[in-house]
C-alpha cells in the first residue's frame, strides 16, 4: 500500500478507528438557529465518513445556552437536541467512521447578542484585543455552573451514541483563557501560578469523566499561543502531562490563540504556510505523553499525512479543510487514485472567511458542500450541445459539470493555456497552489471528453443556433483603468503586466490601490528587493480578503517594510515627486518614486457578438461582475445545473 500507516487502524480510549485520518471540528453553519443537527448537517458528516476518513469529530457544540457562540452553532445544552444527534452519530457510525463531537465554550470571544445581553464570560476582565469588547469576571458560581455544564453537555454526547467527545481547550476558548497568564490575571484560587491557572481547566476533565465514566474523553490544546505574555510549548508540555495523568485519552494538539491578526492567521493557515508545517508541535507534545496525539494544520494531501507519521510527531493526522475540498480523499489515496484527489489550496474564502460573517460554508474546489443530500450531479434529461467562453476557473467548472450532466461540451480560450486568472494569481510569493482548482478541473474535462480549444476565440458561426444549444459566457476580466497624471507615462504599468512577468527597472516604487491585487503585487516587488510603496483611497487596505490571509499578508509586507498609507488619491506624478492628497484636502508628497504600478482592481470583459436567437445564453463569473473565485466557480456550477 502507497500509504501503509496513513491506513493502519488506530485506537483512542479503546475505540478502534479504522485508519489514522481524522475530520476535526470545524464549523459548518448547517444547523438550525436552535442549534439542532439539522439533515444537511447530518448529510455533510455522512459524506465525509462514507469517503473513508476513520475518525469524524463533528464541530464544536455549546455546553449552556448562554455560551452560544454562532448563530447557527451546535447545541448539547440541552436534552431536547438529543434526536437530532442521535441520528446524526449513527449516520457517521453506519458509513464506517467512527463519531465523535467537540464540546466547548468561547468565553471572552462570544458576543454579548450571543449570550443574551450578558457580556462575555472571562477569567478576568481584559477586552478582547480581536473584538474589543470587556468580558466580565467569572464568579465562583459561574465556573461551578460552567464545570457542571461540560459535565452534563458530556452525558448527553454518550448517551446519543457517540464513540467520543473532545474538550475544546485551545485557540483562546474559555478552558484556555485559564490557563494562559495573558487572559487570567485573578488574584484568587483560578489565578497566579501555572499550577492555579489549570485548576478550572482540569476540574473541568474532571468532572466530565466522572459523569461519562469509561467513556473515551480527548482534549484539543493550543500547544503554543504565539504571542508576548502567553502560553508557550514548555508549559503546554507539563499541561499535557497533567491532562494524561487525569485520564484523557487523547490529545489534539493545534497552535495559536483568536486574538490577534497574526495569531488568527495561525489558528486557520493560509496558503502562505508550509503543508503540515505545524505537526512538529504535536510532535513535541508526543515525545513527553503515552497517550495518543492528534496533528493538525494546513495537511492537505497523503503524501504529507503520511509523512507526519513516519516522522513520529503524531499517531493521527486531522485534515479539516481538505475533506470539504473532497470528502473523498481518503479512499482515492487508498486506491492509489491521488491525482483524482481535489486539493485544499487553503484560499480560506469559503471555509473560516463565511464562518465570519455567519455563513454557511462554501468551497471554491467543491462547491456541492452542503448540498450533499442531492446525491451528486444528476444526469440532464434532454442533452444539449453547449459551448463554453472562457477557460478560467468559472468556465472550466462550467464545462465540467455540464459534461457530467451527459451534455456536449465545447471550451473555447482565447489564450493559448487554461487558467484565466488563475495564472496571474499564482505568481505572487505563496500562490503557486492556486494550480491545483486549474490541474483537477483539466483532468476533468479530459475524463469527461469536453472539446478544448485552447488559443481560440469563437466566431458567431461558432455558437449560431445550427450548432448550439446553449453558451455559458464566462470570459472573465480586464484590469480596470485609472487615469494617473505624470509626466513618465512610460513608467507606469499594470498590476497584470507585471504579473505576467514585465519587469520593473526601478528602486522604489509606488503600487497604486490596496486590494488583493496591489497588496499581493507589493509582496512580490519587495521580494524582487523593490522598495514599496502602497496608496489606498479607503481608511484600510485588502478589505476584500479573507481574515486569516490578510493577517498573514500584512504581517510578510511589514517585515518586508512595505509602507502603507491609506485614505490618501495619486494626484500627480511628476518632478516634484508624487503627490497624494488626503481626505482632508492636505498634500503629501513622496519622492525618490521610479515606477507607478496601477492595481486598482477590474472590470467585466464581455463577449462582443449578437446572442444568436434560441440559443441559451448564460453569463458568469468576473464577465457578470468582478468578485472572487469561489463565486464564479459557484455561479458556474448553478448555471451549468439549469441546463
Amino acid at each position: 500500500m502507497q500509504y501503509p500507516r496513513l491506513f493502519q487502524e488506530g485506537s483512542i480510549g479503546g475505540v478502534a478507528i479504522r485508519n489514522r485520518i481524522v475530520l476535526p471540528p470545524m464549523a459548518t453553519n448547517f444547523s438550525g438557529t436552535d442549534g439542532v443537527a439539522s439533515d444537511r448537517t447530518i448529510q455533510y458528516y455522512r459524506e465525509r465518513a462514507r469517503g473513508g476518513v476513520g475518525l469524524v469529530i463533528v464541530e464544536a457544540a455549546y455546553v449552556d445556552l448562554k455560551a452560544k457562540h454562532r448563530t447557527n452553532a451546535m447545541s448539547f445544552a440541552e436534552d431536547c437536541n438529543m434526536p437530532g444527534m442521535r441520528k446524526l452519530a449513527g449516520a457517521i457510525r453506519a458509513e464506517g467512521a467512527m463519531p465523535a463531537i467537540q464540546l466547548g465554550h468561547n468565553g471572552r470571544l462570544i458576543s454579548s447578542r450571543s449570550s443574551g445581553g450578558l457580556a462575555p464570560l472571562a477569567p478576568s476582565v481584559i477586552p478582547h484585543r480581536a473584538t474589543g469588547r470587556s468580558p466580565r469576571e467569572a464568579t465562583l458560581d459561574d465556573i461551578q455552573s460552567v464545570t457542571e455544564s461540560f459535565a452534563a453537555a458530556a452525558a448527553r454526547v454518550a448517551e446519543a451514541g457517540f464513540s467520543m467527545v473532545e474538550l475544546h481547550g485551545g485557540h483562546g476558548y474559555l478552558l484556555q483563557q485559564f490557563l494562559s497568564p495573558y487572559s487570567n490575571h485573578r488574584a484568587d484560587h483560578y489565578g497566579g501560578s501555572f499550577q492555579q491557572r489549570a485548576r478550572f481547566p482540569l476540574e473541568v476533565v474532571r468532572a466530565v469523566l466522572e459523569r461519562v465514566g469509561s467513556f473515551p474523553v480527548t482534549y484539543r490544546l493550543s500547544a503554543t499561543e504565539l504571542m508576548e505574555g502567553g502560553l508557550g510549548t514548555e508549559e503546554m508540555i507539563q499541561f499535557a502531562l497533567m491532562l494524561q495523568a487525569e485520564g484523557i485519552a487523547a490529545l489534539h494538539v493545534s497552535v495559536g490563540v483568536n486574538e490577534t491578526a497574526f495569531t488568527v492567521g495561525q489558528v486557520i493557515q493560509s496558503m502562505y504556510y508550509e503543508p503540515g508545517n505545524l505537526a512538529k508541535y504535536a510532535g513535541a507534545i508526543k515525545q513527553r505523553v503515552t497517550i495518543p496525539v492528534i496533528a493538525v494544520g494546513r495537511i492537505n494531501s497523503p503524501e504529507v499525512a503520511e509523512s507526519i507519521l513516519a516522522r513520529g510527531d503524531a499517531d493521527f493526522v486531522a485534515t479539516g479543510r481538505a475533506l470539504i475540498a473532497d470528502p473523498h480523499w481518503p479512499r482515492k489515496a487508498m486506491e492509489g487514485r491521488t491525482e483524482d484527489i481535489r486539493k485544499c489550496v487553503a484560499c480560506n474564502v469559503g471555509c473560516i472567511g463565511r464562518i465570519g460573517f455567519q455563513q454557511d460554508i462554501k468551497c471554491a474546489q467543491n462547491p456541492w458542500v452542503g448540498t450533499e443530500f442531492e446525491a451528486g450531479i444528476p444526469a440532464a434529461p434532454v442533452k444539449k450541445r453547449v459551448v463554453i467562453l472562457g477557460g478560467g476557473p468559472a468556465g472550466l467548472e462550467a464545462a465540467r459539470v455540464a459534461a457530467a450532466r451527459g451534455h456536449k461540451v465545447t471550451l473555447y480560450e482565447k489564450q493559448p493555456q487554461l487558467g484565466g486568472q488563475i495564472a496571474l494569481a499564482s505568481v505572487p510569493p505563496g500562490k503557486a497552489e492556486l494550480q491545483e482548482i486549474v490541474r483537477i478541473r483539466k483532468r476533468d474535462l479530459a475524463r469527461l471528453g469536453v472539446d478544448v480549444r485552447c488559443g481560440v476565440t469563437a466566431t458567431p458561426e461558432d455558437i449560431s443556433s445550427n450548432t448550439t444549444d446553449a453558451v455559458i459566457e464566462a470570459t472573465g476580466g480586464a484590469p480596470a483603468s485609472a487615469k494617473v497624471y505624470t509626466d513618465f507615462p512610460d513608467r507606469v504599468v499594470s498590476s497584470w503586466s507585471v504579473l505576467t512577468g514585465r519587469p520593473v527597472a526601478g528602486r522604489r516604487v509606488l503600487v497604486m490601490g490596496g486590494g488583493m491585487v496591489g497588496l499581493e503585487v507589493a509582496d512580490l516587488l519587495a521580494a524582487q528587493g523593490k522598495q514599496v510603496v502602497v496608496t489606498e483611497i479607503l481608511d484600510e487596505v485588502g478589505q476584500n480578503i479573507t481574515q486569516t490571509t490578510r493577517a498573514t499578508l500584512l504581517s510578510r509586507l511589514e517585515n518586508a517594510e512595505v509602507e502603507i498609507l491609506t485614505g490618501v488619491v495619486l494626484e500627480r506624478w511628476g518632478a516634484e515627486g508624487v503627490v497624494l492628497r488626503k481626505k482632508d484636502g492636505s498634500i503629501q508628497r513622496l519622492n525618490g518614486i521610479e515606477d507607478v504600478v496601477v492595481a486598482t482592481g477590474s472590470r467585466p470583459n464581455r463577449v462582443d457578438m449578437a446572442k444568436p436567437e434560441n440559443v441559451i445564453w448564460k453569463r458568469i463569473g468576473d464577465c457578470e461582475k468582478p468578485r472572487d473565485i469561489l463565486s464564479g466557480v459557484c455561479e458556474a456550477a448553478e448555471a451549468a445545473m439549469s441546463l
